[in-house]
């Protein structure tokens, strides 16, 4: 069962004989006890919680913390081999665009894609990767998506046309490093940009010197000619354009949704472990709890240890009588929990591909999936019949533990953070606020759903309510109902004689129909087929029989 499942089902409403302080007390210590063996024990024995998911994506190889999840992508990328300038630059997109580049300079349709300057036809320029081809060669994604690296950097939207002392002083750096060094160096390149100017305006300078000084006045000032905002774009849609390549090749590729499959698969089997064993656990401990004030009591008593024994046996056969009660229980928390832990696994691979989740996210997105299975499992199949009001305070109770676990997932993270460094206590302590937290707000929310007249009130008006369905169903109830009145009196029926009789008359309505035979000698055959004894067989016994004023014409 899961968690949220077995909290909702909890009740929260004392017998008569007992306090409700002391029912709540040990509804908190049962709740508290599931989170901690469920949600929290069992999760750290069957799950290898991760920042990032279980499933290798675009996002997560990237983020150096999340790394590979798969041994053989990162040994793919290993094994990637080194960068060869010579395999980028010689590919065939990047000679057709650079003679396509020359061809728009002749003609004056040429502009600097870093500084929006027109490049003069006698001017010169470079063919730059936007996005570096060293970066495209080392991106983890790349070689996920198994993409040839030139072919990828080679793209028309990551070619640009640029002066040769942005691209030589840009190299591999990207927009935000290469901005950040032109701002770091720009108060410098302004002096020397002046003071080169002021060289120039010399007069008695040698052609060799002058030419020296306006080459590195150019260099200089196409420096500060960049604008920031035109290359932050360049590399944003060319960044984006070979991050679309990639999702498209890697996503919809067989490796993604086997390795996607297998881990929804996994984390389901575990999941319903989890679910069926925090069943089992918590029941056994239940009972062990109960027994241990009497064993201690008889061993104080006694001075024998073999009543310790005996105590323990004794319990664990309880709760082993109720935990063959609960098999069928065990069985749909299994179920359940498989089918929680495949929509779990598949969400949180569905998010990495977008972004990367923290090592948290996969307690919660678990529990919220398990709450979400019990709440539409009660919605929708109904397995307890329960009327419409009392259906949607189950449904709020599923979802308020749900939300409890979620909230205690998280402040076991917030925790764990910040106790990580304390040995032991770092890893007890933030499980155990984790489970109070739980089981506080759990049992909490269930007293007052099972407790607020305000909630009975709407619970009850909800059960006064039908559904067009209901409706339709009691509709249908009431003709099968009539149908089934109406069998009733046809099996009252003799069908033999009701079969004879309507041979009969269908042999009298035969005769009726038969014109070539005078009416009264067809009215006669009818009547002897009847076996009718007619009172007058002619007209003037018709007439005497018309003239008794008292008579009677009876069949």
């Amino acid at each position: 069962m899961s968690a949220s499942a077995s909290l909702s089902s909890a009740t929260t409403t004392p017998p008569p004989s007992i306090p409700v302080k002391n029912c709540l007390v040990d509804e908190y210590e049962r709740v508290v006890v599931k989170s901690l063996v469920t949600s929290f024990g069992l999760d750290f024995m069957l799950f290898n919680d991760q920042r990032g998911g279980d499933v290798d994506t675009i996002k997560t190889v990237r983020d150096p913390q999340a790394g590979y999840k798969n041994a053989k992508e990162k040994e793919r990328y290993e094994n990637r081999g080194n960068y060869e300038s010579a395999d980028y630059h010689s590919h065939k997109n990047y000679i057709e665009t650079n003679k396509k580049y020359k061809g728009d300079k002749e003609k004056g349709n040429l502009q600097d894609a870093y500084s929006g300057n027109q490049i003069a036809k006698n001017d010169s320029f470079d063919l730059d990767h936007v996005v570096a081809a060293k970066k495209i060669h080392d991106d983890k994604a790349r070689t996920l998506a198994e993409m040839d690296g030139p072919d990828l950097a080679n793209i028309e939207e990551n070619l640009v046309a640029t002066h040769p002392s942005i691209n030589r002083s840009k190299k591999a750096d990207d927009a935000e490093a290469f901005i950040s060094r032109l701002q770091a160096e720009r108060e410098s390149r302004i002096e020397k940009i002046n003071e080169l100017r002021h060289q120039l305006d010399k007069p008695d300078l040698l052609p060799d010197e002058k030419d020296y000084l306006r080459k590195t006045l150019t260099t200089l000032e196409q420096k500060e000619n960049v604008d920031h905002e035109k290359l932050i774009k360049a590399e944003n849609e060319a960044q984006k354009t070979i991050d679309r390549k990639m999702a498209e090749k890697y996503y919809t590729s067989k490796k993604f949704f086997e390795h996607a499959g297998i881990a929804a698969l996994n984390q389901g089997i575990r999941l319903g472990i989890r679910q069926a064993l925090g069943v089992v656990f918590v029941e056994f401990w239940i009972e062990l709890r109960k027994a241990f004030p009497k064993i201690f009591e008889a061993i104080t008593k006694k001075q024998d240890f073999s009543y310790f024994l005996d105590g323990i046996k004794n319990a664990i056969k309880k709760a082993w009588e109720s935990i063959k009660i609960k098999f069928k229980e065990i069985i749909t928390s299994f179920k359940d929990g498989v089918l929680a832990g495949i929509l779990s696994s598949i969400t949180s691979t569905l998010i990495n591909t977008i972004t990367v989740t923290a090592k948290s996210a996969g307690m919660i997105i678990r529990s919220t999936w398990s709450s979400i299975v019990e709440a539409l499992k009660i919605l929708i199949f109904n397995p307890e019949k329960l009327p419409l009001g009392d259906k949607l305070l189950a449904v709020f109770k599923v979802i308020s533990t749900g939300i409890s676990i979620v909230l205690g997932a998280t402040i076991q993270a917030q925790v764990s953070s910040a106790t990580s460094s304390i040995p032991i206590v770092g890893d007890i302590l933030p499980s155990f606020l984790g489970s109070l937290i739980t089981g506080i707000l759990s049992v909490t929310m269930l007293y007052y759903l099972d407790h607020s007249d305000l909630v009975k009130s709407i619970v009850n008006f909800a059960n006064s309510l039908k559904s067009s369905m209901e409706k339709k169903a009691d509709y249908y109830r009431e003709v099968a109902g009539a149908y089934e009145a109406y069998a009733a009196r046809i099996g009252g029926i003799d069908l033999e004689h009701l079969r004879t009789e309507t041979t009969r008359l269908r042999q009298c309505a035969d005769i009726l129909y038969q014109d070539h035979l005078d009416m009264n000698l067809r009215l006669d055959r009818v009547l002897e087929k009847l076996g009718v004894a007619a009172p007058c067989k002619t007209v003037p016994e018709l007439d005497a029989f018309m003239q008794i004023a008292d008579a009677k014409l009876s069949f």
